[in-house]
């Protein structure tokens, strides 16, 4: 019994070493459980800050990547733009420098045209200096002929008139004395010597000259005389006011009047070598034989006059 109580004992401590064995394996057993696990949450955490890591570093790779890429961008851009800028202002130096050019070309063309225009017109001037004083020296000749022409005619013609006169005297006194010429009023009785003086005094017939001062002037009713109106600038106005101002006294002539006298004037233009025209045959205003003389304004030109 008592080796079976020992027997009993021992297998009971037997039984108690092995579940305390098996207590101290397992409680091992779940130590190196949880070790393992904290070894795999350690290896987790240590993987996935890692991989945190990574991903930061891989963006910020990215971004520098990106950075370095928008730099280059804009440095692309910005040497884009400076040559565009160069360029643009190469064209406009290069668009300046033709236009000078092109100006200094139009400036020499025009100032040579404007050198032949002055020569030309000096050439001109010259030579209507030459042709004016050939039909100066061909009109003084002209008018010196005619002067003398004029001279001997006057004087034949006074000559023939003072002898006239000096028949006509010496008839009268001749009349007079082998006539008695008997009168109840001694009073109108005339000497020899009175009857001379009269026959001197007696006007003679002026000659009949185409000269517009002598021409009679036509006779109007002012209250229903339209006097005629052409359109004129105020050029041509000052114009014609100087020229009247040469031979009218403007200054004592009413403005109304002087308007109208100025607006009578027409314009006419005639072509180098043509006949200007100097009488009219107006039949509402003057008889069929009769002709009215046009009065003259030249603004422009020059003129020869030839007097039959």
């Amino acid at each position: 019994i008592r080796k079976a109580e020992e027997a009993q004992k021992e297998e009971a401590l037997r039984l108690e070493r092995e579940r305390e064995e098996r207590e101290a394996e397992e409680a091992r057993r779940e130590q190196e459980e949880e070790e393992r696990r904290q070894r795999e949450a350690e290896e987790a955490l240590r993987k996935a800050e890692e991989e945190r890591k990574r991903k930061e570093a891989e963006e910020e790779a990215r971004r520098k990547a990106a950075e370095e890429e928008e730099a280059r961008r804009r440095a692309a851009e910005e040497e884009a733009r400076r040559k565009a800028e160069a360029e643009r202002r190469h064209r406009e130096e290069e668009e300046a420098r033709l236009k000078k050019e092109e100006e200094a070309r139009r400036l020499a063309v025009e100032e040579a045209r404007r050198r032949r225009e002055k020569e030309a017109a000096a050439e001109q001037k010259r030579k209507q200096k030459e042709k004016q004083r050939s039909f100066n020296e061909k009109d003084e000749s002209l008018k010196k002929k005619e002067q003398a022409k004029f001279k001997e005619q006057r004087f034949k013609k006074l000559a023939k008139e003072a002898k006239s006169r000096s028949q006509k005297a010496f008839n009268m006194m001749t009349k007079a004395s082998n006539h008695n010429v008997t009168n109840q009023n001694n009073k109108n009785k005339k000497t020899r010597a009175e009857l001379a003086k009269e026959a001197e005094q007696k006007p003679t017939a002026r000659p009949d000259h185409a000269d517009v001062f002598q021409k009679k002037i036509k006779q109007v009713d002012p209250t229903t005389y339209q006097a005629p109106v052409f359109k004129k600038s105020q050029a041509e106005e000052d114009t014609i006011e100087r020229a009247l101002s040469q031979i009218l006294p403007l200054s004592q002539i009413p403005k109304t009047n002087v308007d109208k006298l100025i607006g009578a004037f027409q314009k006419k233009d005639y072509t180098a070598g043509s006949e200007v025209e100097m009488y009219t045959q107006e039949e509402a205003s003057v008889g069929p034989d009769e002709e009215d003389e046009y009065f003259f304004v030249v603004e422009k030109g020059t003129l020869s006059v030839e007097v039959d």
